[in-house]
């Protein structure tokens, strides 16, 4: 287990979860939001399809992590636990107060995160449901969830959260950011995908070339 966030950059997940795979190592990081009981329980049906989300959390910025890395990462995750993989498209709306990001997902979905730059440090949301219509998501329940599966990876072997749907969440956040220099325009998570692909190549590169030298 790799505590959040697995890199700071796109590249750099890519690049750690290349290398897992290379030497056969299990991995997965996590936001404790993803196991609140409430977001597991939409993701598990319990309320029926999930046809939107409207996930809010804290983002304060580290200059080390690109943007929403650091800690906006708690409300993405949220919102990639309650709607599931699949988006497409990423719009970002910027101000001095905070961010709305807005994602389409490829069946027409809207999934939308909040992050609150300033104001008071809350987890939420709204998640819109088939059966119960709108019903509170995005929320936190403390460690405890977090560390119960972490826990059973242990003991288990089974991974919680699949390496592509943690890229996507990372896909999701990079998109996010060349929207933003973009003026808000959509931009495709493919299109961030593909520079996060050439980022983690010249990660491994340059790891090579470094352990050639060593090597010497």
């Amino acid at each position: 287990y790799i505590d959040k966030p697995l890199g700071s950059t796109l590249g750099e997940t890519i690049a750690i979860f290349r290398l897992a795979e290379k030497y056969g190592t299990k991995t997965f990081p996590s936001s404790s939001t993803r196991f609140a009981k409430q977001n597991q329980d939409l993701r598990n049906g319990v309320y029926g399809d999930v046809k939107g989300a409207d996930i809010f959390s804290p983002h304060h910025p580290e200059p080390t992590h690109p943007d929403f890395g650091y800690y906006g990462i708690h409300g993405v995750e949220g919102l990639f636990t309650v709607m599931g993989t699949g988006c497409q498209e990423v719009s970002r709306i910027h101000s001095s107060e905070g961010d709305i990001c807005v994602g389409v997902w490829e069946d027409g979905r809207l999934g939308t995160f909040r992050a609150i730059t300033t104001g008071p440090n809350i987890y939420g949301g709204t998640a819109i449901t088939s059966k119960k219509k709108a019903v509170p998501a995005g929320n936190y329940d403390g460690y405890k969830p977090l560390v119960k599966a972490i826990l059973n990876f242990y003991e288990t072997g089974n991974l919680p959260v699949s390496p592509e749907e943690t890229i996507e969440i990372f896909t999701f956040m990079k998109a996010s950011n060349m929207s933003l220099k973009q003026g808000g325009k959509p931009v495709k998570m493919s299109a961030a995908l593909k520079a996060g692909e050439k980022d983690a190549d010249k990660i491994l590169k340059a790891l090579e070339k470094a352990e050639q030298a060593a090597s010497k």
